[in-house]
């Protein structure tokens, strides 16, 4: 069934306006996925502030442009859906899993960080990237580890000293 003028403006100006509003945006080619599986994503991506997004490549590709994007656009082939958020990380780390999950299927075939577009191996290294939980852990034992160090160096004077009058005493 054809889609109206009035539809196809609508759908530009919902999809940049989704464009505009998040940190990143990855796209995926969404051909040989089930609905039932793109739903199961939407629904994930949904739990974490996120956003998933179905329309004709060439209404998205218009939104991008509406939506002013720098830089050489990506090349879509196939069936393509965004996915997006307010996170620079997440839409690219759900996209992968559920890509691996469904063997191939779902794949990225680019992305936009910043206002500027990703090629889909930079996306995909972007999808490697830890969680800010798992960065911000990993800083605090950065910080934390010279005061461990200095606090088992001061307590080791007085267990050496424990330790060498425990000796002494049973001699």
């Amino acid at each position: 069934m054809a889609i109206t003028k009035q539809k196809k403006v609508e759908i530009v100006k919902d999809a940049a306006d989704r464009i505009k509003g998040a940190a990143s945006v990855v796209f995926v080619n969404w051909n040989g996925v089930k609905t039932k599986e793109a739903d199961e994503v939407r629904s994930s991506l949904r739990k974490q502030g996120m956003g998933y997004y179905i329309a004709k490549k060439t209404l998205i590709s218009r939104a991008l442009k509406d939506a002013g994007v720098a830089g050489e656009m990506p090349e879509f082939a196939g069936e393509i859906a965004i996915a997006y958020g307010s996170d620079a990380v997440i839409p690219a780390k759900e996209i992968a899993a559920f890509s691996k999950k469904l063997g191939g299927r779902g794949k990225i075939v680019g992305g936009l960080l910043e206002g500027r577009y990703l090629t889909a191996a930079e996306t995909i290294a972007l999808s490697a990237i830890p969680g800010r939980e798992v960065l911000v852990g990993k800083l605090l034992n950065v910080i934390s580890s010279p005061l461990q160090q200095l606090v088992g160096t001061l307590s080791g004077v007085p267990r050496n000293f424990v330790g060498a009058l425990d000796q002494i005493s049973k001699k």
